[in-house]
């Protein structure tokens, strides 16, 4: 049975419903998080494809859908490599070249619950899109700008205050729990 399959034979409410109905019909479902900052992750792609789950932060939702939309077009149609230090072109106004980096599964119940509901454990890789600063700079580069740091994570570092989650790590906790959480179902 695949996991699509084992999910169909679940009572699911909507929100599940649909997750399902769009990873099998596009290939992965897109979570939005509303949050200081904003970040929408896919939920399904490595179920799919075998390939890595993506998230990307500080964009406006839309933007960081068709952010993601596009990368997996890209892998499928063009080839392109979703491995860390990939580059992405073609994403952002301005000939902007994002970067993938891996995502740390420390980080996971924090900021991809429904990836966790969906795969029941941190058991799938994960790669983050960053994008540059108008400068073309990226947040691991010292002339990246300062005040940006905290709308762009970097999911690779162990250490909250190095990976620059403090700030909204510290909100989640203040609200008991990161927004996106969810139980992984056994």
């Amino acid at each position: 049975m695949t996991r699509l399959e084992f999910w169909k034979t679940r009572g699911l409410e909507a929100k599940e419903s649909r997750a399902i109905a769009d990873i099998e019909e596009h290939g992965c479902h897109i979570i939005s998080v509303t949050g200081s900052p904003p970040w929408c992750y896919s939920v399904g792609s490595h179920d799919q494809t075998g390939g890595p789950e993506l998230i990307v932060f500080g964009l406006e939702p839309a933007v960081a859908q068709f952010v993601i939309n596009e990368t997996f077009r890209q892998a499928r149609e063009e080839g392109l490599a979703l491995t860390s230090g990939s580059v992405v072109k073609d994403l952002l106004e301005g000939d902007f070249v994002c970067a993938l980096r891996p995502v740390l599964p420390k980080w996971y119940d924090w900021l991809v619950g429904w990836d966790l509901w969906f795969y029941g454990s941190r058991d799938f890789p994960m790669l983050q899109c960053v994008w540059p600063d108008k400068s073309g700079f990226y947040p691991w580069q010292a002339e990246f700008r300062s005040d940006w740091k905290p709308f762009q994570p970097m999911l690779d570092r162990e250490d909250e205050s190095d990976a620059h989650l403090s700030q909204l790590i510290q909100a989640m906790r203040e609200s008991e729990g990161s927004c996106t959480c969810r139980e992984p179902v056994d």
